[in-house]
């Protein structure tokens, strides 16, 4: 189902990257949740995001799970290895049955949110 949405998306898995998930976009609520989490900032590029860097794989989707849960977008896009398809990934590896938000880019300013 797709839920159409034009303001700025926040809480947004970016990326997944071997332990390391990337967030952007937090609500101040959202980033005090995820410091407990282990969450912390650092520069990319000239941006500044939010990293949780996990000791193992088994953290890594606990993490993920409890992101999930906690309302988290998992970012999609038509190429590439998205956080969404990591995410679908973990779920169907370990036989996890959940639904997640994927948001996906059309261009600037010009998204929409389906539910996996």
């Amino acid at each position: 189902m797709n839920q159409f949405d034009y303001r700025t998306p926040q809480n947004l898995v970016a990326n997944i990257v071997g332990k390391k998930i990337y967030l952007e976009n937090m609500s101040s609520q959202m980033i005090e949740t995820a410091k407990e989490m282990g969450a912390f900032q650092k520069a990319y590029g000239t941006e500044l995001i939010w990293l949780i860097e996990c000791v193992d794989k088994e953290e890594l989707i606990q993490i993920l799970q409890e992101l999930n849960h906690l309302g988290f977008i998992f970012e999609g896009s038509p190429t590439g290895y998205p956080a969404a398809d990591v995410f679908a990934l973990i779920l169907e590896e370990k036989k996890l049955n959940t639904n997640f938000k994927e948001i996906r880019w059309r261009g600037p300013n010009d998204w929409f949110i389906i539910e996996r």
